[in-house]
């Protein structure tokens, strides 16, 4: 089942229950860019959105992150570096979530990071 996190107190209250994505990595990515073609073989231009399934030695299930009204989203994938987090960061501000895959950073090139209108989460198998 689907959570929506919808303010700062279930932002968190998710992040506790994830444990701040310490141990953790990103093991499936899924985007949907939101333009596709209509049976006229026209543009139409709708709500982008995405999953990310990640997995944690400290969390016995997957959990997956559901990202609606994507408006950034930047993989940083460097073969040479571990893909593992220590902690990542979720930030909500300007009625947007920002994820970070890392909560100390300089540059934002430097990490993998999204930020989407609507975010929403469930434990997987």
């Amino acid at each position: 089942m689907w959570r929506e996190i919808k303010n700062v107190e279930q932002l968190e209250s998710f992040l506790e229950e994830i444990k701040n994505f310490h141990d953790s990595w990103i093991y499936k990515v899924e985007l949907i860019s939101g333009t596709s073609l209509n049976e006229r073989q026209g543009m139409e231009i709708s709500i982008s959105e995405g999953r990310i399934i990640y997995q944690s030695q400290l969390i016995s299930a997957n959990f997956e992150l559901r990202l609606k009204g994507i408006d950034c989203f930047h993989i940083n994938w460097n073969e040479a570096q571990s893909k593992e987090m220590s902690a990542g960061l979720i930030k909500y501000k300007e009625n947007m979530f920002y994820w970070y895959s890392d909560d100390n950073f300089e540059e934002l090139n430097d990490i993998s990071w999204f930020c989407c209108k609507k975010l929403l989460w469930r434990y997987s198998s």
